[in-house]
């Protein structure tokens, strides 16, 4: 194709009529298809002075093929990435409602489960899945660095990613110490760490929905823009 441009160029240099490249409907390949498909379905042809002229026409071949190359997307990467990121999300919005938002209310509801080993098994818990949480933001992270440009995806993960490090750096240290003190038979002060606990639980649910929105919509406006079976 740039070879087009510079014989195009060279044409006007020397006189001649000009030649340039010029994509046609039945040689662009779709929007979802990837560049080099793009780039290799325009072919170049003579143009006459009815067709084009000059520099107009180089001009237009240019503004033409760089729209392709800008929504260009791999289908077979894109896809599988954002479907992979959708099941990954999911499984992590599953999982962060049945540990914090069931098993650990329902297990205060145990008559014969004292405070004491409650908050114990509370602790472990939460430090186990504190950790399980770093593995989904490593493994979410390369799914969106290997895909198609997702800013909300990536906006939604670095959020969680900076509610968990508060968790874990802050907030489990803290409250480890609260019930350190109740295993021991002490009573500590009023904090309101625990409702802070709960409100980064909950805005990290938000932001996990909204990756998995996000990943969703993309692999539906994928599957729309694929071409129809032969």
């Amino acid at each position: 194709m740039w070879v087009g441009l510079v014989r195009g160029y060279g044409s006007l240099a020397a006189g001649r009529g000009p030649t340039c490249s010029v994509p046609t409907g039945k040689n662009l390949a779709p929007a979802q298809t990837a560049t080099g498909a793009a780039v290799a379905g325009l072919r170049e042809q003579p143009i006459g002075a009815s067709s084009c002229g000059g520099w107009k026409s180089i001009t237009q071949e240019l503004r033409a093929v760089m729209s392709v190359q800008q929504d260009a997307v791999d289908p077979d990467q894109g896809g599988c990435a954002n479907m992979a990121l959708l099941a990954l999300v999911m499984l992590w919005i599953g999982t962060l409602l049945g540990v914090s938002f069931l098993a650990t209310p329902a297990k205060f509801l145990a008559p014969s489960l004292t405070l004491p080993v409650a908050l114990d098994v509370g602790r472990q818990t939460f430090a186990v899945f504190n950790k399980i949480e770093w593995v989904y933001i490593v493994v979410c992270a390369l799914l969106i660095a290997i895909g198609p440009r997702n800013r909300l995806g990536s906006a939604g993960l670095v959020a969680v990613a900076m509610l968990s490090a508060l968790q874990m750096g802050w907030l489990l240290p803290e409250l480890d110490v609260r019930v350190g003190t109740i295993i021991a038979g002490g009573q500590p002060p009023a904090s309101p760490l625990h409702h802070l606990y709960i409100v980064a639980e909950v805005a990290k649910l938000v932001a996990l929905g909204m990756v998995a929105v996000t990943a969703a919509r993309r692999l539906l406006a994928g599957q729309r823009l694929a071409p129809a079976p032969a």
